[in-house]
């Protein structure tokens, strides 16, 4: 597999109608890279039969920094993100946002507030949180035993 750090992502569904602003459920491991980064997934969701969501991983980035994605499609609607180390223990835990983020502030090595204005009209959802170095892999879970799980990984661009 790549040499490089690759992220670790899981996505819950649950049966929340409608998303909820971020909150932090579990408390923060302390990051590898000195400050932990913003990550940003923004997802497509095309309305399929029935009940169904085919969800396109359409860009992400982490601020600073760029991301490279892997084309991967899955049948899921997610409205939960959790973060894991490759040991499976939870960093972080919250819920997908609106997809229309105009600004997000962060602060870089220095300490230094950053504002980046985040604009993707062709996502119909966005999640945001926060990117640690001891990730390993960005998973897309499903509960509904209909829809599999879908392994993919993203890689920091240096």
């Amino acid at each position: 597999m790549a040499i490089r750090m690759v992220f670790s992502v899981f996505i819950i569904l649950t049966a929340i109608a409608g998303c909820k602003p971020w909150q932090s459920e579990v408390s923060h491991s302390t990051p590898v890279k000195p400050g932990p980064q913003i990550f940003v997934l923004f997802l497509k969701a095309d309305l399929a039969d029935g009940n169904q969501t085919l969800v396109h991983l359409v860009g992400s980035q982490t601020a600073p920094g760029d991301l490279k994605k892997p084309g991967r499609t899955s049948f899921i609607c997610p409205t939960r993100i959790e973060i894991r180390d490759s040991s499976n223990r939870i960093l972080e835990s919250g819920f997908i946002e609106h997809p229309l983020i105009e600004r997000l502030e962060f602060s870089d090595d220095n300490q230094e507030i950053n504002l980046r204005v985040l604009r993707r009209e062709s996502a119909d959802f966005v999640i945001r949180t926060t990117y640690y170095a001891q990730a390993g892999y960005f998973r897309i879970i499903s509960e509904n035993p209909d829809y599999p799980t879908i392994n993919s990984n993203i890689q920091l661009v240096k």
